[in-house]
Parts: C-alpha cells; structure tokens; sequence
C-alpha cells in the first residue's frame, strides 16, 4: 500500500497546477503532497508514526476541501484523493506489503 500513498502524494501535490487553485489551496497542495510522499516512501523503515501521519494527511485534505478550494472539481478531487490516503494509510498501518 506505501506505493498507492505515494502516487496519491504525488497527485496531490500535481493538482492545483492541473485544477488552477487559488494561492492558499495550492500551498496546502504543495506541503500535504510533499509530507505524503515522504511519508511513502520512508514506510519500509516500519514506524507505525509515518503510517498515522498518512492517515492524518488524508484526513486534512478532507477537511481542507472545504475551507480552502473554490471550484467543484478542485473540491472532489480532495475529497477523493483524502479518503483514499485515509485507507491506503490505514491499510500500511495493518499489513507490511
């Protein structure tokens, strides 16, 4: 599951280019795709701690699509993208694949 967390990391931090964000969503963008990614790839190093700080980025983006992003689109793309960070986050957290 590191890998699916990493590519959605990735996506994160791709999207307000791809959706045009206003300044405040793209900086949040920008810091939560990079922390995943990081996060992703230092899983193998077993630290139950990079797996919760997954979890809790996916949750954050939940929550930030609602105070940061302006367009519908940008919104579910958050809000997809959070909820599957959440599970692949939660998923690490219970197996070592």
């Amino acid at each position: 599951m590191q890998w699916l967390v990493g590519l959605l990391g990735i996506w994160y931090l791709l999207s307000p280019w791809i959706f045009k964000a206003a300044s405040a969503a793209m900086w949040n963008g920008i810091i939560v795709g990079i922390i995943v990614a990081i996060c992703a790839y230092m899983f193998p190093a077993e630290k139950s701690w990079q797996k919760w700080l997954g979890v809790l980025m996916g949750i954050w983006a939940i929550i930030a699509a609602f105070f940061l992003t302006q367009g519908a689109g940008y919104m579910w793309n958050n809000i997809i993208v959070g909820i599957l960070m959440a599970i692949a986050g939660f998923a690490a957290l219970g197996g070592n694949q």
